[in-house]
């Protein structure tokens, strides 16, 4: 969950993004079902979160608006919940 802005990504070019049109976000959401989390890393002075997928793809937030950044990761494994966030 990000409170801010999001992109996703692959090798070469941004897929799509907080600011694509709405249409985009259900094909390319669709495409990250089934895929497994391999990483996740901070990145940037600020705290911005990249999360990079078992089929190469990366999901990272940035923030474009004052004030820090805003995000969270939820995790339900064995009903057991774990949440991180900035």
């Amino acid at each position: 969950m990000s409170g801010t802005d999001w992109r996703i990504e692959d090798a070469n070019t941004i897929v799509c993004g907080s600011g694509s049109d709405k249409g985009l976000w259900e094909a390319t959401f669709g495409r990250l079902v089934g895929q497994h989390v391999v990483d996740v890393a901070m990145f940037g002075r600020l705290p911005e979160i990249l999360i990079s997928l078992s089929d190469g793809r990366h999901v990272a937030s940035f923030s474009i608006v004052e004030g820090d950044p805003e995000w969270a990761l939820f995790g339900r494994r064995n009903c057991e919940e774990i949440t991180v966030g900035c």
